[in-house]
């Protein structure tokens, strides 16, 4: 499932030597507080902004609006990371498609690493 590939995406960049903050919503929501709300100020608030794309994640809405959310917190500014796990390049978003993405699909560890890179290169 998506939750357990973003935990274990987030597990690697936020241990030694890493020591990355990263906001996962199912985790670090407040109870009770407006998610939608939640969402926009983490991304405003962040580096950059990853985004797991799934087959399961482009059948939710909600995860629609996540993607429109990290384009607008970071337009053309490559502050977003497509992260593509067993989706094949013709069901892309198509606004994700012009930017660089890492595959997890093949291999997820060294699509960490490249996650990783990428984060130390944003500006």
């Amino acid at each position: 499932m998506d939750i357990e590939e973003a935990k274990r995406l987030v597990t690697f960049l936020e241990v030694e030597p890493r020591c990355f903050r990263c906001f996962l919503w199912h985790r670090d929501s407040s109870p009770g507080a407006a998610l939608f709300s939640e969402l926009c100020q983490a991304m405003q608030d962040s580096h950059c902004n990853a985004l797991l794309i799934t087959p399961h994640f482009l059948r939710e809405d909600w995860c629609q609006y996540m993607v429109q959310q990290a384009l607008v917190a970071g337009p053309m500014s490559n502050r977003t990371i497509p992260l593509i796990q067993n989706l094949p390049r013709a069901q892309y978003p198509p606004v994700l498609k012009c930017f660089w993405s890492v595959d997890l699909s093949r291999n997820p560890d060294r699509g960490y690493e490249l996650v990783c890179s990428a984060v130390l290169k944003c500006k």
